[in-house]
């Protein structure tokens, strides 16, 4: 499938250490995220070596500004060290956005392997100064609770996690293992505590806003522990895999083994995530749509209540008619493509806000490109208004939060 990522002329700054070169990584995040670079660009350009600005919350735009100064540089113990920064930061950066940079093996893997002693531990300070990276104009996909934010960039930095602990497993370090593991723990358990404390509060007859964001929170988990067991999927297996049996039962397929886990928490969560599991994240139909990717303000939010989202497009002076006709279409071909989903057609809902409506937009487009429109379950969508779609969604929460208790 093509992932619109730009293509370039292989030379020797395209590679680094075997892999894919800083360069083509940071031409990535300018096509991914073309906002960004006025914020990337308030950060002087200067010789310090990206390992060196990881820490607080603007870090990693400190680092993609630094990144320049690692096009053409040779492999070694510090470069290698400021690859695993200019990763860490271009996955924070594009990982909410519509074409993430394919960055994910790397940090929970390759950089990991065979990793040992000082080098080991100054990678683990990176990916643990990482965690305190902000969100802000790079997330729509947060969601604040009784324990704080809580979000995808968290399951992103666990499977991180997850591969720092294997390779300190292995390398027989101590303080890196009960600091990576330890870590993990805390995280998942925060996050527990906050998927408890909203179900209670919906078991206890919460509005139909609380119902629906459990089912935000419920996804969030549920691709979070996956993003766990996609860590773990790096590690080795056969003799030397034995070695990491135990830390494997403790956080390995936390959502479908074991439900005495974590309180259970998980189980119930993929429960409640299965009501909307058909949406999706990934958002691949909206990928052609390049004028998506210049404002923040258009970064999707998780479904499948999407009208909001729909009359920002219909809405903003970013963008004209041309776009959001474009992105009608984008939206009609999700809908065919992406079977069980409802999102899109809640988010026509919103766009059909736009001056004009959705006819106004039709106009713009062939008959063959906005035919679903006419499939009943679609026209009976976009009669369906926001308050009574959560209400539906709210009352299927409900129903399966009662069997649960």
């Amino acid at each position: 499938m093509n992932d619109e990522r730009p293509r370039t002329q292989k030379s020797p700054a395209d590679q680094f250490d075997g892999m894919i070169g800083p360069g083509q990584i940071t031409a990535w995040v300018a096509s991914s995220c073309p906002f960004l670079l006025p914020r990337i660009a308030a950060f002087k350009q200067s010789a310090t070596s990206p390992r060196t600005l990881t820490t607080g919350a603007d870090g990693w735009l400190r680092i993609l500004a630094a990144a320049p100064m690692l096009v053409g540089a040779k492999p070694s113990n510090d470069t290698r060290e400021d690859y695993l920064a200019l990763c860490l930061s271009a996955h924070h950066a594009t990982v909410g956005s519509y074409v993430p940079t394919d960055v994910d093996n790397k940090i929970r893997g390759d950089l990991w392997r065979r990793q040992s002693g000082a080098s080991l531990h100054r990678r683990w300070q990176l990916a643990t100064d990482a965690r305190g990276w902000s969100t802000d104009g790079v997330s729509a996909r947060v969601e604040h609770t009784s324990v704080g934010a809580v979000s995808g960039h968290q399951g992103e930095w666990l499977g991180v996690a997850a591969g720092a602990l294997g390779a300190a497993i292995l390398a027989g370090d101590r303080a890196v293992t009960d600091e990576a593991s330890g870590w993990m723990r805390q995280e998942l358990e925060r996050e527990a505590r906050a998927y408890g404390d909203l179900e209670d509060a919906v078991r206890s007859g919460a509005d139909d806003a609380k119902a629906v964001a459990l089912t935000r929170l419920a996804w969030i988990l549920t691709h979070n522990v996956g993003d766990v067991d996609q860590g773990l999927s790096h590690w080795p297996s056969g003799p030397v895999g034995a070695l990491l049996a135990a830390p494997r039962r403790e956080f390995a397929e936390i959502a479908h083994l074991d439900a005495q886990r974590f309180g259970g928490v998980y189980h119930r969560a993929r429960a409640i995530y299965q009501l909307v599991a058909s949406e999706g994240h990934r958002h691949y139909p909206l990928r052609a749509v390049k004028a998506l990717r210049t404002d923040a303000s258009f970064l999707m939010p998780l479904g499948p209540c999407l009208e909001s989202w729909g009359a920002t497009i219909a809405s903003s002076p970013l963008i004209d008619d041309h776009v959001r006709a474009e992105v009608l279409a984008a939206l009609c071909s999700g809908i065919q493509k992406i079977s069980g989903q409802v999102g899109y057609q809640r988010a026509l809902v919103g766009l059909a806000t736009a001056p004009g409506g959705l006819a106004s937009l039709i106009k713009r487009l062939p008959a063959a490109a906005v035919e679903r429109l006419d499939d009943p379950p679609v026209r009976q969508q976009l009669k369906l208004s926001a308050n009574d779609f959560a209400a539906q969604l709210a009352s299927r929460v409900r129903a399966v939060v009662k069997t649960q208790t």
